[in-house]
């Protein structure tokens, strides 16, 4: 959906209360068991889920700031 006008349809989970903490700090360690040479589903969909706050009006500068830490 982030490339349709419509944009993303709001979720009812706690990611948004994850990427506000991951935001506040400036050294980020990802860490995920190794499966079929690639990080597992759920760390896969974690980071997919950014092309969210990409174009997320409550976060203008998301970019800028995963782009500095």
């Amino acid at each position: 959906m982030r490339h349709t006008l419509e944009g993303f349809q709001t979720r009812t989970d706690d990611y948004n209360a994850i990427i506000d903490l991951v935001l506040a700090h400036d050294i980020l360690i990802f860490s995920t068991p190794i499966y079929w040479f690639s990080m597992s589903g759920l760390m896969k969909n974690f980071i997919d889920r950014w092309s969210h706050f990409l174009r997320d009006v409550n976060y203008p500068d998301f970019q800028e700031k995963m782009a500095a830490k």
